[in-house]
């Protein structure tokens, strides 16, 4: 069934008791500042702890029990944002069954200008999520203004975000 809009949630837990697994191996430890750890030592402590690893592989070192994660994440359909007399505002989402779960539609982004020339004139990026959509340098429009380039009619906006946040526009 396609919708416009849906909450996704996600709960994870593990109970705090330890399941029965033997203890690793102690690192080596130096007798004395004048008597410091052997090479043989860290090579016999690297296979002891290569031998533990493949022992323990595959098995769960908690027992489930207790909820750890607990997120929740708002979905919506493609939309756009688009500039109009009272500033950028969101389109209504699209009606969709599913969108991937991909950095791309969340929110992000990078801000990047160039003059005619090649020069550089805004490089900035929401280190979050650099690849993201829906985030704009503050001063975007007057970098495109001095390159002497047109601002789009419309931008992409997130698909996922907070429950309670309501990203309706570019600030």
């Amino acid at each position: 069934m396609a919708r416009r809009e849906w909450e996704a949630r996600l709960r994870l837990g593990r109970e705090v008791e330890e399941a029965d697994l033997p203890p690793p191996p102690e690192a080596p430890k130096a007798k004395s500042r004048l008597e410091p750890v052997t090479g043989k030592q860290v090579e016999k402590w690297m296979k002891e702890s290569d031998a533990y690893r493949e022992a323990v592989a595959g098995k769960d070192r908690w027992k489930l029990k207790g909820v750890l994660l607990d997120k929740r994440i708002r979905v919506q359909g493609s939309r756009h944002f688009q500039e109009g007399l009272l500033g950028w505002s969101a389109s209504k989402p699209e009606a969709v069954e599913s969108v991937p779960l991909k950095w791309e539609h969340a929110f992000g982004g990078s801000t990047r200008v160039r003059g005619r020339d090649g020069a550089e004139i805004l490089n900035a990026a929401w280190f979050a999520n650099p690849v993201g959509c829906g985030w704009r340098h503050p001063k975007w429009i007057s970098a495109l203004g001095r390159a002497k380039e047109k601002v789009p009619k419309s931008l992409m906006a997130p698909q996922f975000s907070y429950p309670d946040d309501v990203l309706d526009g570019l600030d």
